[in-house]
């Protein structure tokens, strides 16, 4: 029996049949892939602060990598277009290689 979602779905798993991590579809089957004994997918997927919106090393990133459709295995599923999320992940992981 397939579910209806009266919460909110977002418009990748509605439209375009792919999740994002963080809508109720999403958060269900989460749950189903624990109950299965496999390790939650789901990681940390901050959003950038308003200070770092400001930076050139943000602006510099968001001009390379706005067009690209990416996909972050354990963040969500399937490809999206770039977002601010994705800045922030390559920013803290130079941030860390330092």
């Amino acid at each position: 029996m397939t579910k209806t979602y009266q919460g909110v779905i977002c418009r990748g798993c509605y439209a375009l049949g792919t999740a994002c991590g963080r809508c109720e579809k999403c958060e269900d089957e989460r749950k189903q892939f624990m109950a299965a004994g496999k390790p939650d997918p789901k990681k940390p997927w901050p959003s950038p602060s308003s200070e770092m919106l400001e930076t050139p090393e943000f602006s510099a990133v968001w001009e390379c990598i706005k067009d690209w459709d990416i996909n972050v295995p354990g963040a969500y599923s399937g490809y999206c277009g770039a977002t601010g999320n994705h800045v922030r992940a390559i920013l803290d992981a130079l941030a860390a290689a330092r």
